[in-house]
């Protein structure tokens, strides 16, 4: 259900911005990429609300990780608790303003910065906190002589999904705060890498269990060879009897075949 949300708006935040392209470059315009158009204030929702959701998704899995231990996500809950207000407070200003620089307003900067670097500093304590709780688990598994192979692998792939993203916002907040027209870039990018860093988890442990259940043949993996053995079988002779009784008024006869040599 999450990723059918992120996947809407992704599909709807590439096709406005499409359409702003296209409009801005057919009529020679180029305000608007930063006039006050519904477009615009879609895109600024996008832009705000996709980070939120992963934001979520991500304390949920810490939430799971820690079985359903509140207490271990109290921070990352109070981040995106403020992340949320900042988001509804952005949007409204956002709505309301008229400026000839868009969203590099300098009015807008401070929210922009604010809920950027929550998100940066929220995904970083909360993928810290995943990672030392499976490498904990894996440290007591070993005490009793139990080895799992994989951790390496599953924290490798939340590490990963970890800095696609949080690099992204880094980015996002740094052209934010020097009010760079690459912010428009970079934000469409972070509403799409997003979605991507939210499904890469679930692509690579996907992949993993395919790659550990699929079975070689001999046909795909040239590694495996066959031999073929002929050898010829000895001269075996076998005999068959066969014992019938007939039974008769005076007496059973009993008829005995001779045996065959094959």
């Amino acid at each position: 259900m999450i990723t059918l949300v992120m996947g809407v708006i992704g599909t709807l935040d590439a096709s406005l911005t499409t359409a702003i392209n296209i409009r801005a470059w057919s009529t020679g315009d180029l305000t608007q990429f930063i006039n006050s158009s519904w477009m615009n204030d879609v895109k600024m929702v996008d832009q705000v609300l996709m980070p939120l959701i992963g934001d979520a998704m991500l304390t949920y899995r810490c939430w799971i990780v820690y079985e359903h231990s509140w207490r271990a996500i109290i921070p990352s809950s109070l981040l995106w608790l403020v992340g949320f207000g900042l988001c509804i407070v952005l949007n409204i200003k956002a709505a309301v303003l008229t400026s000839a620089v868009g969203i590099n307003d300098p009015s807008l900067t401070p929210y922009i910065a604010s809920l950027l670097a929550i998100t940066v500093v929220q995904n970083i304590l909360t993928t810290s906190l995943i990672i030392h709780r499976i490498w904990s688990v894996q440290r007591d598994i070993r005490r009793h002589g139990v080895l799992h192979g994989n951790v390496i692998f599953i924290v490798r792939t939340i590490v990963e999904s970890g800095v696609l993203y949080t690099s992204s916002a880094v980015i996002l907040l740094g052209t934010a705060v020097v009010r760079n027209n690459a912010d428009y870039i970079t934000g469409d990018a972070l509403v799409q890498i997003t979605g991507i860093a939210f499904n890469l988890i679930i692509i690579r442990f996907d992949q993993s269990l395919a790659d550990r259940y699929a079975l070689p043949s001999p046909a795909s993996d040239p590694n495996i060879t066959t031999a073929t053995t002929t050898r010829e079988l000895p001269h075996m002779q076998i005999y068959i009897s066969r014992q019938t009784e007939i039974a008769t008024e005076s007496a059973c006869e009993k008829v005995d075949t001779a045996a065959y040599e094959l």
